[in-house]
């Protein structure tokens, strides 16, 4: 890359133009490829990976590439998520109060309400808030599956317990 001309850098975009986008990060005065293509502080951005791989490699920490706006956009599906649970809890309790998911053998019985499962949105929602601004939280949670697993099941079990406390359930 270091041998490779400015000029042999070939953008694609929608309008198939020749030539720098705008929006892109680049030292418009780099005398190669190696050069031309730099972080948000300047920097060659293949220095800047060398580094972080080296890093890496000393701490014996997981490197990770994020572009930016990827912790903004996380955030927001999470917000998403339980906004989404939320109305799903809000609509359903005041258009379906009393629509219920019984067993089909016990049609006499108490049962979960609909408007209650839009909790699983919710629990779904929040992880991404707390993990995307803590990356190390999530690799932690990536890396041990069966953790992740056994509090997805304990979430779970957790809000049926407020269901059978709320009177929900029968006995």
């Amino acid at each position: 890359m270091r041998k490779t001309p400015i000029t042999a850098v070939v953008w694609t975009d929608t309008s198939s133009r020749r030539g720098d986008v705008p929006s892109q990060a680049v030292n418009h005065q780099a005398g190669n490829v190696f050069e031309y293509f730099v972080d948000a502080n300047g920097r060659p951005l293949l220095t800047r990976l060398q580094e972080g791989v080296h890093q890496s490699i000393i701490s014996r920490q997981a490197l990770r590439v994020e572009a930016p706006g990827d912790l903004r956009k996380t955030m927001l599906a999470g917000l998403i998520i339980i906004a989404l649970g939320v109305a799903w809890m809000w609509l359903g309790h005041a258009l379906f109060p009393h629509l219920s998911a019984v067993n089909l053998y016990d049609r006499h019985g108490g049962g979960i309400p609909v408007w209650t499962f839009g909790m699983y949105l919710v629990m779904l929602g929040v992880p991404l808030l707390i993990t995307a601004p803590f990356p190390s939280v999530r690799d932690w949670f990536f890396n041990r599956p069966l953790v992740t697993i056994s509090l997805a099941i304990a979430a779970v079990i957790g809000w049926l317990v407020v269901c059978a406390l709320a009177g929900f359930l029968r006995d």
